[in-house]
């Protein structure tokens, strides 16, 4: 599933080859432990697909100008949004100053992990599917993709809901077309 989407999201944008997307959820899903209930790999699978859907259903109205460079690192980013998780969450991890804690100074640990994790696996060129991209777009893409696994922080939740809510009474007239 991933890897179908990462490939209808990379068309026209990135110069990837099934066989780098195919390696690269492969070392994405090896990455997620089978520990935890909740964080694994079908949960990285459903978010991806989740988040397809609301970037599709999303295209037929004002966020159709979504640059697809944007929506691909969107999906990719959620392929490994969540990779590594141990199933512990940022409080526990911080209160028992876990490494994760000390490396990242309490600053949301899992999910700078998690980013962390996304990056070194792009480290391996038969696994970079933004290989392809000038200098440029790879900046871009980075930052997208750190940008979207940091705010998975669930501390940001309620900030990012009120956001959501006023950007809708801002562009209520927008949004209703």
């Amino acid at each position: 599933v991933c890897r179908t989407l990462l490939s209808f999201a990379a068309r026209d944008v990135a110069a990837v080859t099934e066989e780098v997307l195919s390696n690269f959820v492969s070392a994405a899903a090896g990455g997620y432990l089978s520990g935890p209930q909740y964080h694994n790999f079908p949960h990285a699978v459903d978010v991806t697909h989740t988040l397809f859907m609301v970037i599709q259903d999303c295209g037929r109205g004002p966020f159709a100008l979504m640059p697809r460079l944007d929506v691909y690192a969107l999906l990719a980013s959620a392929v490994c949004h969540d990779i590594g998780h141990s199933g512990l969450n940022n409080d526990f991890i911080a209160q028992t100053k876990n490494e994760l804690a000390i490396r990242y100074n309490d600053h949301s640990p899992l999910e700078n992990m998690h980013c962390a994790t996304f990056f070194e696996l792009l480290q391996d060129k038969s696994l970079n599917v933004f290989d392809s991209l000038i200098r440029r777009e790879q900046k871009e893409v980075r930052q997208i993709c750190i940008d979207a696994i940091l705010h998975t922080d669930n501390t940001l939740h309620s900030t990012i809901v009120q956001g959501l809510k006023m950007f809708g009474e801002m562009n209520e007239e927008l949004l209703n077309r």
